[in-house]
């Protein structure tokens, strides 16, 4: 009886362990995509910027003094 009840417990903890691991997993997925998607659309929102501004006939060094992008990469927009 005591030995049915241990292994009853055992199992709850190691489904409980199992249950936080997974919810821990999801967050750490959810946070860490929510930070790559916020980077790649700062970057969309400076290249998108550089195009408005070379297309305004700015110079591409001054486009990457206010954008934060390199000149080769301003250049093939």
């Amino acid at each position: 009886m005591l030995a049915t009840t241990i292994k009853k417990w055992e199992q709850e903890l190691v489904q409980q362990g199992l249950q936080q691991g997974v919810q821990q997993g999801l967050q750490q997925g959810v946070f860490k995509g929510k930070r790559e998607g916020l980077q790649e659309g700062i970057i969309k929102g400076k290249i998108e910027t550089a195009l408005k501004l070379k297309q305004k006939g700015m110079s591409i060094v001054e486009i990457a003094e206010v954008t934060g992008l390199g000149i080769e990469e301003i250049q093939k927009l």
